[in-house]
């Protein structure tokens, strides 16, 4: 099975599991209900001191973590979406990509593509080296690798306004580099 095939095999998986989830969701918060219920019932009959009440609440948080949250953006079409009007290719060498360490949502039509990385922890986003910065950027050029099959968001993003990116747009000036962010060779 080639990579590709993999990850749409597994973006399938992934997605037929949140959905089973969504249906248990109901379900674990009505057992829920009657476990607080009957914890209740038997401390009231003093078959559970506070020691085991204590435990059992416990018990009943670990129940209740939270598992990771499938982020899955909707569009209609990634390759309709307006394009941002921000000249990146112009501005690359100066901001170096910082947009790159952002948290980007895919949709099910990157999924159903099969070209992206994503995090396993964090389905379905974009996923990030250890430098924090997206697995598609090439680390020399700083160009996106995925270029023609980039997410909507990366597509539609606009840098203009954004003080994570420019102290001043117009005359080129970076914002500095965020905290826990490697300082980008130059190329």
């Amino acid at each position: 099975m080639e990579g590709e095939e993999i990850y749409r095999v597994l973006g399938t998986v992934l997605e037929r599991a949140t959905a089973a989830e969504r249906r248990s969701d109901d379900k674990v918060a009505g057992l829920l209900e009657m476990f607080d219920v009957l914890v209740r019932i038997l401390a009231g009959l003093g078959v559970l001191n506070e020691g085991h009440q204590r435990l059992l609440a416990k018990v009943r948080d670990r129940a209740r973590a939270e598992r990771p949250k499938v982020r899955l953006r909707l569009y209609v079409d990634k390759y309709q979406m307006p394009n941002s009007p921000v000249d990146c290719e112009k501005r690359i060498p100066i901001c170096r990509a910082r947009c790159c360490s952002f948290t980007v949502e895919m949709s099910k039509q990157d999924l159903d593509e099969g070209l992206l990385l994503w995090e396993i922890e964090q389905p379905y986003v974009l996923r990030r080296e250890p430098d924090g910065l997206c697995s598609h950027l090439d680390r020399h050029t700083r160009f996106c690798g995925v270029y023609q099959n980039r997410p909507a968001a990366c597509r539609t993003y606009d840098c203009r306004s954004d003080t994570r990116i420019w102290l001043d747009f117009e005359k080129m000036i970076p914002a500095p580099i965020a905290e826990g962010l490697e300082e980008p060779a130059p190329p």
